[in-house]
């Protein structure tokens, strides 16, 4: 058996409000027809790999490891993908970088994945929302006053600005999805939304 061979990937997920996330090993069990890369088989198996890390870098931070050896030797009988870590994070938007990496016997294999965080933002937006629900019924009159307009225009602009960030990442233009965040950032931080 030969790491050399392996080909690890993960997924990741952010959760709890933003204040953890998980990340799963997906490699998968070797098969000769449609994984090739997994673990095990002509493959090394994940009670053998020396040293498993995961190594992610928040938004403008440092890159911190996260030693995920014991859990990984642990699934012995690899079935799909299964939890390698659980890491607390303070929400941040924009790009959070991984790497996967095994070791063994001095050879090495990684994987590298980004993920694009909008946590803070959307927590923004519906706030804005529901400023603008409250504006709207707590008239005595029934009449319609500028701030419930403005509130309106904003949480539709905000709301726009989101899209646009979405499809600018979903089409790697990651200059324009930065450039949107951080007008999107400026109207919550005018706003005073209090996300973070």
């Amino acid at each position: 058996m030969a790491i050399g061979t392996l080909t690890p990937t993960l997924r990741v997920c952010i959760n709890n409000n933003c204040s953890t996330i998980d990340v799963y090993d997906t490699t998968g069990a070797y098969n000769a027809v449609s994984n090739t890369g997994g673990w095990g088989a002509t493959n090394i198996d994940t009670a053998d790999v020396d040293t498993v890390t995961v190594t992610y870098t928040p938004p403008g931070g440092s890159a911190t490891d996260v030693d995920v050896t014991a859990t990984v030797n642990a699934e012995t009988t690899v079935t799909g993908e299964f939890l390698i870590a659980q890491i607390d994070i303070t929400a941040t938007d924009g790009v959070y970088e991984f790497v996967y990496t095994a070791e063994e016997a001095s050879v090495e294999v990684d994987f590298q994945l980004k993920t694009y965080s909008t946590c803070v933002v959307r927590c923004c937006i519906d706030k804005l929302w529901a400023k603008a629900a409250q504006e709207l019924l707590g008239g005595d009159c029934g009449c319609t006053d500028f701030s419930e307009i403005n509130y309106k225009n904003t949480a539709l602009q905000a709301e726009a600005l989101y899209q646009a960030i979405r499809n600018s990442a979903s089409c790697v233009m990651d200059a324009t999805r930065d450039a949107l965040l951080a007008k999107l950032q400026r109207i919550c931080n005018i706003e005073n939304c209090n996300c973070n």
